[in-house]
């Protein structure tokens, strides 16, 4: 079923977004990346500070804040894990947007986690 033209003609105004980033530096069979820390730097500074949305990971978590490495599974669970944090207790939206950013290597198949090797193609980019 198609929108009704003037729902696709209205803008939707974000203004308590959820923000996901994750930011790919270090790996283990490519050259790595070290603008992807300043790059998720940024992104911090921009989505807290000037739009005053929530960034995950938050400074407290010792998992997930200023990793640098990140495999396809970790990408996978720290998503998983985070989108829950969309909604309050009672399954309703406290967020109205989910942004996520990954900031790595990439290719026409998609973002490189930190293990991806070209030589194995069990390994899947994110």
């Amino acid at each position: 079923m198609a929108l009704p033209k003037e729902d696709i003609d209205t803008p939707y105004r974000i203004s308590n977004a959820l923000v996901l980033l994750i930011g790919i530096s270090k790996y283990s069979k490519m050259e790595d990346l070290n603008g992807a820390k300043r790059d998720v730097a940024n992104y911090r500074k921009l989505w807290e500070q000037k739009y005053g949305y929530r960034v995950l990971p938050e400074k407290g978590s010792n998992k997930w804040y200023e990793k640098e490495e990140w495999t396809f599974e970790e990408i996978e669970e720290f998503i998983e894990d985070k989108r829950w944090e969309l909604l309050n207790a009672d399954n309703e939206l406290v967020h109205d947007a989910l942004i996520v950013s990954i900031n790595g290597h990439g290719s026409g198949r998609g973002i490189l986690p930190s293990d991806f090797d070209i030589k194995n193609k069990d390994k899947n980019a994110a």
